[in-house]
């Protein structure tokens, strides 16, 4: 009984509101299929540069309204079942690893970065664009969660990515993040 309310309880907690832009069950439910991890990966592989305004503003990450430049690179691993991603930034450095989990029907993907913040996302399709639900663990053990839409360029140059979430204050705020091709690896 205690497994079932706090499994209860779990769900509830993930499908609380972020403005309009909400957990809902119904996005907590969504599937992806293996097509869509490899046309998400696809969509994803090579260099990117990208500027991003710190709006999440947390002490580990940036400072709000710093302008912070980023590099990430995405690469198939052999076999083409997992994608690795690495992600440089002014101060500080992320490793990523990207699967499509058959058993939950969902793109994953674990990022843990050199400032001890450990981000997994859930990502699926939706129309022209993806869901990404983020769960990320702070170093000090807080939890926050963020929601994101991303959005690709139709020539696939470049990468929009709006997250939305709430501050340790409650207050609501959405950061834009704009990402450009750079290299595609063959």
């Amino acid at each position: 009984m205690r497994i079932f309310l706090l499994l209860t309880l779990s769900i509830l907690s993930i499908g609380c509101s972020i403005s309009d832009k909400t957990f809902k069950p119904s996005l907590i439910k969504a599937e992806a299929t293996l097509d869509d991890f490899k046309d998400y990966c696809e969509a994803s592989e090579g260099k990117w540069q990208g500027t991003v305004t710190s709006v999440i503003s947390e002490k580990n990450v940036g400072q709000e309204g710093a302008l912070l430049k980023y590099e990430w690179e995405a690469r198939f691993a052999k076999g083409g079942k997992v994608m690795n991603q690495r992600v440089n930034g002014t101060n500080s450095s992320s490793e990523a690893l990207v699967f499509y989990d058959a058993a939950a029907k969902k793109i994953q993907i674990t990022y843990a970065s050199s400032k001890g913040i450990v981000n997994r996302h859930s990502i699926h399709r939706d129309g022209d664009k993806w869901i990404r639900l983020t769960r990320q663990a702070r170093p000090d053990g807080t939890i926050t969660s963020f929601y994101s839409e991303i959005r690709n360029s139709s020539d696939g140059k470049i990468k929009t990515i709006d997250i939305y979430g709430k501050d340790d204050n409650g207050e609501e705020w959405k950061q834009t993040n704009v990402w450009h091709l750079s290299l595609i690896h063959i």
